[in-house]
């Protein structure tokens, strides 16, 4: 019996109506931090972190936006929007190779549900961390400043471990999220703990920490192509709908021995 591989690459998202969609999501919540970003020549890391959230079911505004960095270095320097922001993003976005977009807010207006990503300064390479696989549309934001330095502190074995970032909005009571990593668990691409590019914090529903480190990823976020396996199938059997076992998220592509479109037919195989 001969053993048939297959890949399902996944490109594409599809928003699901589920329970957690029906029940009020909290107003903000901090997704995923950058810890560790990668740099291009003439760049800086501290132009370079990024930080993605999620808005909830109301609209918010970035004019009421406030953020206290990790590292506490700085203090925030606002949003800005303008030709050279406009074309740091035209840039990015022709490097995306999946579906995804990114779009500056007009008149700094989140919306509802939307997925965010700010990164801490305007001197941002365009080519360090990759934005190719994105596969949504996430709204984006330049902070103000050109510090050079980290907005989140990298990996240490000792001393002052504990990094917490909070962004909040300031029109809406209780309206802020608080992410706590410790820069002694931040991961290199060999999955060990230590200092290295690409070093990401991952944040639940409750606000738990997941280390990871992917190489020079930006914080674009992820799909599932996760499947369920069909087992032993003989040659005699019928053709298989693949898109029919698929756990994870709608909407990629299949390759494989014997596979045309989503259709795998085991005839000679």
């Amino acid at each position: 019996m001969k053993k048939i591989y297959f890949n399902y690459v996944n490109h594409i998202s599809l928003f699901l109506i589920s329970l957690s969609s029906i029940i009020a999501q909290p107003c903000v919540k901090i997704e995923s931090i950058l810890v560790a970003a990668c740099t291009s020549p003439g760049s800086l890391e501290g132009s370079n972190e990024m930080m993605r959230f999620k808005v909830g079911d109301t609209a918010l505004n970035t004019v009421n936006m406030n953020i206290v960095w990790g590292s506490g270095q700085y203090a925030y320097f606002g949003v800005i929007q303008n030709a050279s922001t406009a074309n740091i993003v035209a840039q990015l976005n022709s490097t995306i190779q999946s579906c995804g977009y990114l779009k500056e807010p007009v008149n700094g207006v989140l919306p509802p549900n939307s997925q965010v990503l700010i990164i801490t300064g305007t001197n941002t390479s365009t080519t360090a961390n990759s934005f190719a696989q994105l596969s949504d549309t996430l709204w984006i934001l330049f902070q103000n400043s050109a510090q050079s330095g980290g907005h989140f502190l990298n990996f240490v074995e000792t001393g002052i471990l504990a990094q917490t970032t909070t962004i909040s909005f300031l029109n809406i009571p209780n309206c802020s999220s608080t992410a706590t990593y410790f820069r002694n668990q931040l991961l290199m691409i060999n999955g060990m703990v230590g200092n290295e590019p690409g070093a990401t914090v991952n944040f639940d529903e409750n606000m738990n920490p997941t280390y990871i480190n992917n190489g020079c990823i930006a914080s674009i976020g992820g799909v599932s192509a996760e499947w369920n396996a069909p087992g032993n199938i003989c040659a005699l059997e019928e053709p298989i709908n693949l898109d029919n076992l698929i756990t994870g998220t709608p909407g990629g592509f299949w390759t494989g021995d014997g596979v045309t479109g989503n259709i795998f037919n085991p005839a000679g195989l």
